[in-house]
């Protein structure tokens, strides 16, 4: 009896160190469990603290919510969020300063280049020994945000002529220089004889009619005045005040009644009406071919003299041409063409382009790398008769 019971003791006994031994088991495996787990979490957040630390290019480009595309030994194509400059012409210095310097890093010291081919941005970081810095050039432009107007950068991509007006010409005079190239040989035996102004204009039928011509025989402007009895449109004559003659033409271009003129583009000629007369101006709105081969000629040898000399010869629709050449400046306008040449020390900036001007994109190029100059809400011919009726 004694002996059944002293075995079942110990078999007691057995089991719960038995149990106790797989309590402890089972304790220590959870325990290196949990540590492996915690080991782990601890080499992702290691990795997570490294990658954030070191960012790839990928990366950086992303960060400024552009698309990257390819990285090359020394440059990376990418298709930037932002351009050069916003709509309303304000630069985007800051965010291209800081996506530049965030990049250093990986080309230290090496020059490099950002690209963006869909907007025509290519960004040149140079590395400078002397000062262990970068300078940034944009379009092979240094200092470009100083150097370039963001206004016309922006709108030189979308200026246009002025709508204009689809009114027909009613009249002889006009009808029968459109028909001849303009040219006043055309009208002579229509208009008479005429007694020179002495200011560049003719004056004919007992000054009803005023005309001024360019080198090449052309009329440039002609002027009715209102005692002119004659139609100029189905519509329109000079003897029509500036509020009927809104009333009949409400669509104009440039004026208004109250500012006592009404400006029109029509399909021939630029039509300015006055209370006292009508200014009338031909015009050519299509590629200027010659001018721009001319003016790529200039570019290229910065011969001004022969320069002017050409287009003294070439491109005759001046309105005048002066040229100083101990001074190296040159003064010549084509208002109907949208172009005003005024060069000094011989500097092409001083070439601006109008709102008139058939832009190409060789013009468009000239403009955005700060070549030339840009008025984008200034048309030449409205700015000229402007100032001729001013001076009247």
């Amino acid at each position: 009896m004694n002996n059944k019971k002293i075995t079942s003791k110990v078999l007691l006994i057995f089991l719960i160190l038995l149990l106790c031994l797989l309590y402890f088991l089972t304790t220590l495996l959870n325990i290196m469990k949990n540590q492996n787990k915690s080991l782990e979490e601890s080499t992702k957040l290691e990795n997570v603290v490294t990658e954030a630390k070191e960012p790839t290019v990928k990366d950086i480009i992303e960060k400024y919510d552009s698309k990257y595309i390819s990285k090359g030994s020394d440059s990376i194509k990418v298709v930037l969020s932002k351009g050069l400059f916003e709509e309303d012409g304000s630069s985007n210095e800051k965010f291209i300063d800081s996506i530049i310097t965030d990049l250093i890093p990986f080309y230290t010291p090496e020059d490099f280049y950002l690209i963006d081919e869909e907007k025509e941005i290519e960004i040149y970081a140079k590395y400078d020994k002397e000062t262990d810095g970068y300078e940034i050039i944009i379009n092979k432009i240094e200092d470009f945000f100083n150097k370039i107007d963001g206004e016309a950068y922006v709108k030189v991509d979308t200026t246009e002529i002025v709508d204009g007006n689809s009114f027909a010409i009613d009249n002889y005079i006009l009808d029968t220089l459109i028909y001849n190239d303009f040219y006043l040989s055309s009208i002579k035996e229509t208009i008479g004889e005429g007694n020179d102004l002495g200011n560049g204009y003719t004056s004919y039928q007992d000054g009803k009619i005023k005309i001024r011509t360019v080198p090449t025989g052309a009329v440039k402007n002609i002027i009715f005045s209102d005692d002119y009895e004659k139609d100029l449109t189905f519509r329109l004559n000079p003897q029509m005040s500036v509020e009927k003659v809104f009333e009949l033409e409400p669509d104009i271009d440039f004026g208004s009644v109250s500012q006592g003129y009404l400006g029109y583009r029509q399909l021939d000629y630029y039509l300015f009406f006055y209370n006292d007369e009508v200014s009338i101006y031909t015009y050519s709105y299509k590629k200027n071919t010659k001018f721009e081969e001319l003016l790529q000629e200039y570019l290229k040898t910065k011969d001004l003299g022969k320069f002017v000399k050409l287009l003294s010869k070439k491109w005759m629709a001046y309105d005048y041409l002066e040229y100083d050449e101990e001074k190296q400046n040159a003064r010549i306008m084509y208002s109907t063409r949208g172009v005003d040449i005024n060069i000094e020390n011989n500097e092409p900036k001083g070439i601006t382009f109008y709102s008139n001007y058939y832009l190409t994109d060789y013009i468009r190029s000239l403009v955005k790398t700060g070549v030339v100059s840009f008025e984008p809400d200034e048309d030449l011919v409205q700015k000229y008769e402007f100032e001729r009726r001013n001076n009247n």
